[in-house]
Parts: structure tokens; C-alpha cells; sequence
């Protein structure tokens, strides 16, 4: 069977396999690694120097994004520098490695990551690395997935599970010191050396690797080598907690007070563990009612109409409960000329994207919105609650579901 040419797409990447198999066997778990050709590389065959002429880097002015060269001190990696594109060239002819992140080319097939396995676009980055002869990197664990497609060159690599470290949440390299955050979860032994069962991959152009987070690699070139990557910087459960915790405890005026005597004064500390005391003393009751939707975010509006079993008639209605959703503001925006109407923005926050949602609403309806606003995760309410504010029966039947369709509040069941 002929490889097909490759394309900006997961399914092209990982091809024979489909994304059901491959979600199955590889993805978040171990290497796939396919050698699919020099003549398969179609989309990404334009990238480099002109058939020929490897010396030639003009090519390299039309790339976009931004350079960065690793810099080595004593042996050991010691930071990675931003650099311009003429000063990138510099490096690489002095037998530097050079890697463009965001490079045009790439952006392509960056979208086509988030998409496919529906990510945050904001947190898959592509980049493009350059390789003279001789560039290595030690052996080292990184907190992303990654593809790799190979363009130009070979670069040799070796590959190795990672059983000391599983599902690491930052980069790590054997020449480094552990760090505390890596050894909260890892407080064992450390290795000196590559994992001795790591496998040895020759990579030529065409060839197409899935590299997930935590894998040991370590890479050589012995000849100047092009490859194209595209990562996923892991989110795992706790930072989308972290985050969602975060936006609702500082609702609260008094989890946005300044965290002072943090040093070694005693009587700084003091005061500090007086104030801090009895917030934790209320940590319970100011996430009460935290529910996995609050941390996933609120069904789009069309989700939320195709819900069997739900009213939709004003008179039943009156039956259902609501809940506010964790990370949904509201703002009054403005107020019009006649002050008969306000212009009131809603904006939910998921792990995705933000979703803005504008109403113009009768000025009545404004209380109301503030209110809800205001109630804890752990109220429920309904169109008796908003009646008693003040808005009359048949206004209360439009303002929850306009807010409910701005994802500001969502059903949890009916009295």
C-alpha cells in the first residue's frame, strides 16, 4: 500500500492507524512512530532550502514566529534565549541548534491538534528545528505530546517509557537538579543515565513520530537535520481546579486581601495566621455546590435546548431549578439615553474559550441579573425567587432562560 502524502492532519500523521485506534492504543500512552517516505511528505515538502542547496537560508527570513537557541554552560543546558532570524542564522552556521516557535508553516497544523483532540488551542504551540552535524540533546523527559514529523536530514533518536516519573507537569533534563515540584510526586531515586531498554529510531525525511508526555528522549544529528513538532502542553485535572477554585473564592473581598507575613517575623506570622484561619474556616461553605460543570463549563445554548425531558412552556417553567455556573460574570455595561434599558454582558470562561453573550434588557430585568450574580454555587433557584425582587411572573420566565442561554446559569432539577 502506497503512503499517502502527508497533510496538516492528525488522521494524515498517524496514518494507517485511524483516530479511534490510535486514541485507543498511543494517544496520552505510548510512541507511534511511522516512516512514511520522502515522497510522502507533500504539505510539509516546501519547508527548507530549495532542492540542492542546503547552505542557502533565505528561506529561513519567511518562516514568522520567533527564534531561540538553546545555551549550554559547563556542558549543561543553562537557558534557551530569544534570538532575531539573522541572528538565528549566526548560531546555526556556528554549529548551533536553532528551533522558530509558531513558525508560519506550522500554524496549520497546530489548529488541526486542538481540534482533533480538542484541546485548548492556547496551549499547542509548532515549531521548526534546525540541526548542524553533531547537535545532540541529553536524555530528558518533556511535559507535552508531541508529533514529529522528519523534513530534511536524519536525526537519530532514542526513545524510553518513563516509569519513575509518569505524566510529568514540567520538563525535565538527567543533567539538571530535581526540582521540589517534580519531587512532590516523585521523591524516589533518579536515574544517572537513558533508561536501559530505550529503542533507537533513525529519523529520515517522511518519517512521522507521536512522542507522549514523560517519554525519555535523547537526540543526535549527524548530519543537518529539519523537523517540524507540534506540542500539546499538557492541562491536567488539578489546574483546571486550580483555576476554577481561583475565579470563585476571589469573588469574595476578603480572599483578595494581600498575603502578608509570609517571611520569618513572628509577629508578621501571627497576624497572618489570624487572618488566614478563619478563611479556611469558611473554605467549605464558599465552594459548596462546586459541581463538575461549574469546572467543564456550561453546554452551548443549542445543547441545552435538546434536552429531553425539559420544559420549555412558560407554565412549567415555573417548576424548574437553576443554579449559577462558576466561572460566568455579569456586568452592566451601560444604560440607555432614556434609562428604560441597560446593556448587560455576560462572559463565561470555560477551559476552551470565552464565550461573550450581550443583551440589551429592560432596566427591571438588571436586579435580577446582579442577584443571581450573587447567590452561592450551593443555592438553587427558580421564577418564584426572581419574583419576589420585584420583575412580574411572565419577566422572570424571560430572564432565566436568557441567562441560561448565556451560560450564566444552568438547570439542576425542578421542585
Amino acid at each position: 500500500m502506497s503512503s499517502p502524502a502527508l497533510l496538516p492532519t492528525v488522521e494524515s500523521w498517524i496514518w494507517p492507524l485511524g483516530l479511534s485506534e490510535f486514541r485507543e492504543h498511543y494517544w496520552l500512552q505510548r510512541a507511534y512512530v511511522r516512516d512514511r517516505g520522502a515522497s510522502a511528505l507533500g504539505a510539509y515538502g516546501h519547508i527548507g532550502p530549495a532542492a540542492g542547496d542546503a547552505d542557502d537560508l533565505e528561506w529561513f527570513h519567511t518562516l514568522g514566529g520567533r527564534a531561540r537557541v538553546p545555551i549550554h554552560a559547563g556542558g549543561r543546558l543553562a537557558s534557551v534565549a530569544n534570538v532575531s532570524l539573522q541572528e538565528a542564522i549566526k548560531f546555526y552556521r556556528a554549529g548551533q541548534t536553532v528551533y522558530v516557535t509558531d513558525a508560519e508553516p506550522l500554524i496549520p497544523s497546530a489548529r488541526a491538534l486542538a481540534r482533533t483532540f480538542d484541546v485548548p488551542p492556547s496551549h499547542v504551540e509548532c515549531n521548526l528545528y534546525l540541526s548542524t552535524r553533531g547537535c545532540r540533546t541529553t536524555p530528558h523527559f518533556d511535559a507535552t505530546e508531541t508529533f514529529v514529523i522528519q523534513l530534511r536530514g536524519t536525526k537519530i533518536w532514542q526513545l524510553a517509557d518513563n516509569s519513575i516519573a509518569p505524566l510529568p507537569l514540567m520538563h525535565w533534563h538527567l543533567e539538571r537538579p530535581v526540582p521540589a515540584s517534580i519531587r512532590n510526586y516523585v521523591p524516589g531515586e533518579w536515574p544517572s543515565s537513558m533508561p536501559a531498554d530505550a529503542r533507537t529510531i533513525v529519523a529520515t525525511p517522511g518519517m512521522v513520530m507521536y512522542v507522549p508526555r514523560g517519554t525519555w528522549h535523547a537526540t543526535e544529528t549527524h548530519e543537518e537535520s529539519l523537523s517540524a513538532h507540534v506540542h500539546y502542553r499538557t492541562a491536567c485535572w488539578a489546574d483546571l481546579v486550580q483555576m476554577t477554585i481561583h475565579r470563585e473564592l476571589t469573588r469574595h473581598r476578603a480572599w483578595r486581601r494581600a498575603a502578608l507575613g509570609l517571611g520569618e517575623d513572628p509577629g508578621e506570622r501571627g497576624r497572618a495566621a489570624a487572618e488566614l484561619g478563619p478563611l479556611l474556616a469558611r473554605l467549605a461553605e464558599d465552594l459548596a455546590g462546586l459541581t463538575v460543570s461549574d469546572l467543564l463549563g456550561p453546554l452551548d445554548s443549542g445543547a441545552v435546548g435538546a434536552r429531553a425531558g425539559w420544559p420549555e412552556d412558560g407554565e412549567s417553567l415555573d417548576a424548574v431549578r437553576y443554579k449559577r455556573v462558576a466561572l460566568a460574570s455579569v456586568g452592566i455595561e451601560s444604560t440607555s439615553d432614556d434609562h428604560r434599558t441597560k446593556m448587560v454582558r455576560f462572559v463565561v470562561s470555560g477551559p476552551l474559550h470565552e464565550r461573550v453573550t450581550e443583551y440589551e434588557l429592560p432596566e427591571s430585568f438588571a436586579p435580577a441579573c446582579l442577584w443571581v450574580r450573587a447567590q452561592s454555587l450551593a443555592t438553587q433557584f427558580g421564577v418564584d425567587d426572581l419574583v419576589r425582587l420585584g420583575p412580574s411572573r411572565a419577566e422572570a420566565r424571560e430572564i432565566l432562560p436568557a441567562l441560561e442561554a448565556a451560560g450564566v446559569i444552568e438547570r439542576v432539577g425542578r421542585a
